[in-house]
């Protein structure tokens, strides 16, 4: 399963990408919003991928890396999760090398994937995001997408 927009492909995550991935999700930019940890390890990203494969094959959730056509390089992902206490909706998260912050990229992947949902291996009708207050370039992305806002943090859009 491979989706592509005009300037990505989205594609599930693999192993072989950690090599790409750790430095990414390192970045202090990158990680200051994130759930993750302060210092992701190999050891930790290897078992986050094979959660995510887990999910995906489960069909409750997964990983997808974003491939910038350009450099044909991996500049970010998007992750979609279940948790037990929100059964009406599916977690989405996201992460974006920051020079490519401000140019539409995420947008363009999420609204891609938002419109495919059909056509992803898993239920995606409800999405919710956790979002910091602090996170000001989310909040944009999220009210461009076209989430409201349901409680404090928590943001939700139906497909």
């Amino acid at each position: 399963m491979e989706f592509v927009t005009k300037r990505l492909v989205i594609r599930p995550i693999r192993h072989r990408d950690c090599s790409q991935l750790l430095p990414l999700l390192n970045l202090p930019q990158v990680k200051a919003f994130n759930d993750y940890g302060d210092n992701l390890t190999e050891v930790d990203l290897k078992c986050m991928i094979q959660m995510d494969i887990e999910r995906l094959y489960e069909r409750i959730g997964g990983r997808f890396c974003l491939i910038c056509k350009k450099s044909n390089t991996i500049i970010g992902c998007v992750g979609f999760y279940l948790e037990h206490e929100e059964p009406d909706g599916i977690y989405v998260g996201y992460e974006l090398s920051p020079e490519y912050w401000g140019s539409g990229l995420m947008f363009e992947a999420l609204s891609h994937l938002f419109k495919q949902a059909k056509q992803l291996p898993f239920a995606c009708s409800t999405v919710i995001a956790r979002v910091s207050p602090k996170n000001y370039r989310s909040l944009n992305l999220l009210s461009r997408l076209g989430f409201c806002c349901v409680s404090d943090g928590l943001y939700r859009i139906s497909l």
